[in-house]
């Protein structure tokens, strides 16, 4: 009785020992998106703010707004910029801020004009994000 207790107990412990070393080894570790680049575009009637990742995002950011300023705000996504932000290219935007708190990175663009509405899309080879603001 006491022998088969000690061998159950060895048989658990391999068992045991052998599945952490198999999720160490063969399940990918989770790892958030980076960012990469933030660029801006004028074209006639919209402004258009390109996101740079360099994978996928796990979703489409969430997007608020008010007359001064437009939030996106992405969840899983880390940053990565290698250079600072230009809003040259834009006669609407003032100023740009990033806000990284845990896994969640918010964007907000500060206008000073009214839009009408923005409109989000995303684009792989590279992984971007397009988000058209109209004016």
């Amino acid at each position: 009785m006491m022998m088969n207790r000690m061998t159950f107990s060895i048989r658990l412990r391999y068992l045991l020992l052998a599945a952490t070393l198999f999720s160490i080894l063969c399940v990918p570790p989770l790892q958030a998106a980076l960012l990469k680049d933030i660029r801006l575009g004028e074209y006639k009637t919209f402004t258009r703010i390109v996101f740079e990742l360099d994978k996928t995002p796990p979703k489409i950011p969430d997007i608020s707004s008010n007359p001064d300023e437009l939030r996106l705000i992405f969840q899983d996504i880390a940053a990565d910029l290698v250079r600072k932000i230009s809003i040259k290219q834009s006669p609407h935007v003032n100023a740009v801020q990033i806000w990284l708190e845990a896994n969640q990175l918010s964007a907000v663009f500060k206008v000073d004009t009214p839009f009408t509405h923005s409109k989000i899309r995303s684009m792989s080879n590279p992984p971007r994000l397009l988000v058209d603001v109209h004016w």
